[in-house]
């Protein structure tokens, strides 16, 4: 047996598999323009702005607040309404997390009989953009997805063309897994009954980081044996219109296979099945992490399972050079991808 820093014990397989898990950003990334130099230097630096799933429906029940937020994470905003407004923290919806090294656009709903108070709520680096009535409660995903306009400082190269197109893998970033990079440990020791259960979101929280540690080792893997891109034996993808085609599908329609895009594991009981080589693939994974399918029903309603895109495909990144060593890139994502995996592709790091 090994045993990371943080001490938890994992089978020593001779497999990178292995470390991708115990580090579950530190992935491999097929060729891409090299970029270089560092964001997040200053909050303003990186904007994101939510692209929402529908606009609020004027019918009371919950007020829709439109805020921007300088250096200021989603945690601290729902801390500081909830403090202000006189309301439970478990009250107010988003839709996603945002960082706080970032200015930030985004939705949270508080209850109608909170918006009194509204106007005498002031927070240093908040402001209020707009609110609407809606009849319940911004849910956690509902939104299309996100803006960027990130600002990339002491860039190793401006000759990238004005507009660029990537086509990357869909791994989930390192926030992901908290501060200290082990929130998957946390949910694997969870999953096994070896930790004590904590209560409310740290739990969800934990128990959503070690699937998506096992789903970044899946994705390296298939990226490293150069078949991420393709559909495999036994995959499970979905069409262009994102509906789950099924492995018989696959088989049956040669143009299904060529337009699907593979889909990877986010293990969990009601996860659709693959097989053949695909399953064989998974099972893996979870072999090098020391865990079974089992292991994921004894949290079977925050663990419940379901299929994510491999592939990422980025097609409109808009290029700026602001001034010498200094570029601007401007991109949609979908929701549930993240800017720092583009970047890191690029050969950007973090300040």
């Amino acid at each position: 047996m090994t045993r990371p820093k943080n001490g938890l014990e994992t089978p020593s397989h001779d497999s990178d598999l292995v470390s991708w898990i115990q580090c579950p950003t530190d992935v491999p990334f097929p060729d891409a323009p090299r970029l270089g130099g560092r964001y997040k230097c200053r909050p303003e630096d990186f904007q994101v702005e939510e692209i929402p799933r529908f606009d609020p429906d004027g019918k009371p029940g919950h007020r829709w607040l439109w805020v921007e937020k300088l250096g200021v994470s989603t945690p601290e905003l729902i801390r500081r309404l909830a403090r202000g407004l006189k309301c439970s923290p478990e009250d107010i919806g988003t839709a996603g997390l945002k960082d706080s090294v970032s200015l930030s656009r985004q939705w949270v709903s508080i209850p109608e009989r909170s918006a009194d108070r509204l106007g005498t709520w002031n927070e240093e680096s908040i402001r209020l953009l707009s609110s609407a009535q809606n009849s319940r409660k911004l849910r956690t995903g509902e939104l299309e997805g996100n803006r960027f306009r990130i600002v990339i400082r002491d860039a190793e190269t401006c000759t990238l063309p004005r507009r660029l197109s990537l086509v990357l893998p869909n791994y989930f970033g390192a926030q992901r897994f908290g501060d200290s990079q082990d929130n998957h440990w946390r949910g694997r020791e969870l999953l096994l009954g070896a930790r004590r259960e904590p209560r409310g979101a740290r739990r969800r929280m934990w128990l959503s980081a070690i699937q998506s540690a096992l789903f970044n080792a899946y994705v390296a893997a298939r990226v490293r044996d150069g078949c991420w891109e393709t559909i495999i034996a036994g995959d499970v993808a979905f069409n262009p219109a994102g509906r789950v085609l099924r492995t018989a599908e696959l088989r049956a329609d040669d143009s299904a296979r060529l337009r699907a895009r593979a889909a990877g594991p986010m293990f969990g009981p009601r996860m659709q099945p693959a097989f053949d080589e695909a399953l064989q693939r998974e099972h893996d994974v979870l072999d090098a992490a020391g865990l079974e399918p089992s292991n994921f029903e004894r949290f079977a309603r925050l663990t419940a399972g379901t299929r994510r895109a491999i592939v990422l495909p980025v097609e409109s990144i808009d290029v700026t050079l602001i001034s010498p060593g200094v570029v601007e890139l401007a991109f949609p994502l979908p929701a549930g991808s993240y800017a720092s995996v583009l970047l890191r592709a690029l050969g950007v790091d973090r300040d």
